[in-house]
């Protein structure tokens, strides 16, 4: 089947927002009382993102500075994020995941990746593996440096 780059872009395009919209539902359904969903954004965009500043994770999710600023000082009191100057810049924070973030993180994760496997197990095993595929193409694809990628990006899981 040859499939043109726009046929490929229309199906992403318009299968992305429901699995979105999927991710988001298990995130609120599965959080922590803890964990917010913002915080749980925050924690899965530290988890790939060595040394983020404030700005980066504020334009990320979205938020003003001062109102990032306020959720991060949460996050770094529970014990879930890091807060350190950069060695050459002191006026400058980066901002690193710690190891009890991180498991927050995975718990959050967790009960989503059940959910989600349980749907794809109804699939059969060819149109799995297609799917895995697909998956791996869109990720060498999205994940090049420099490539766009959007501020507000609505699902991390």
């Amino acid at each position: 089947m040859n499939v043109t780059a726009t046929q490929c872009a229309r199906e992403v395009l318009e299968t992305v927002p429901l699995v979105m919209r999927f991710f988001n539902e298990q995130v609120r359904r599965q959080r922590t009382p803890r964990l917010s969903l913002p915080q749980i954004r925050t924690l899965a965009f530290l988890s790939r993102t060595d040394q983020a500043s404030l700005s980066a994770v504020a334009g990320y999710l979205g938020f003003s500075l001062p109102t990032m600023s306020r959720a991060m000082e949460g996050m770094v009191a529970n014990g879930w994020v890091d807060r350190r100057p950069v060695a050459n810049n002191r006026r400058q924070v980066a901002l690193t995941l710690t190891a009890r973030g991180a498991a927050m993180l995975e718990q959050a994760r967790g009960g989503i990746r059940t959910e989600l496997a349980t749907l794809v197990g109804g699939l059969p095993p060819a149109e799995r593996a297609a799917v895995t595929s697909a998956m791996h193409s869109l990720r060498r694809v999205f994940d090049l440096p420099g490539a766009a990628k959007p501020a507000a990006h609505q699902g991390d899981c």
